[in-house]
């Protein structure tokens, strides 16, 4: 927890550019609880966090398995008005998916077409993987069936779940 003091104390700068990678560093390691540290330190200092600080840690949390915190986070951005970009809605769908919560993965592609944010392969391959784990075959047709409408190029995941889906 004293990575921050670490780098102030080489004459490294503690602005946002700084937590972002520090943030990105601990997504990657799945290091979510030092990631959402991280966070909130950037908050009582006064830097400013914005979209990329955000889905860093909820890619955090994703590999941490804490969807329900991936959730929190999303919700949080929304809240201060930070731009929810497609990465962001991604790893939120990740996190879920990989915790079987399938009808949250629907639930935010929802809320992503009803704000105008595009879904890519990412979201769908993971949204469709959720389902089929679930066996909920219906929303892996109709998810298939609206990546190809909206010309999103699928993944051999999402395809496989299909054939199994229509098996």
């Amino acid at each position: 927890r004293g990575l921050m003091t670490q780098i102030q104390a080489a004459g490294g700068p503690r602005d946002t550019a700084t937590f972002n990678s520090v943030i990105g560093t601990c997504a990657k390691g799945g290091q979510w609880e030092l990631a959402l540290h991280l966070l909130d330190k950037m908050e009582s200092e006064g830097v400013p966090a914005n979209a990329a600080t955000y889905t860093a840690a909820i890619a955090a949390c994703d590999k941490g398995r804490q969807w329900q915190r991936a959730l929190s986070l999303l919700d949080k951005m929304e809240a201060k008005e930070i731009a929810v970009t497609t990465k962001s809605y991604s790893a939120t769908i990740s996190a879920c998916a990989h915790e079987q919560q399938w009808h949250w993965a629907l639930i935010l592609i929802q809320n992503m077409k009803r704000k105008g944010v595009a879904a890519d392969e990412l979201i769908y391959s993971s949204a469709i993987s959720a389902c089929a784990r679930a066996q909920q075959w219906p929303w892996v047709l109709r998810l298939l069936h609206e990546m190809e409408a909206a010309r999103v190029r699928g993944t051999a995941v999402a395809y496989c779940a299909g054939i199994v889906a229509y098996g």
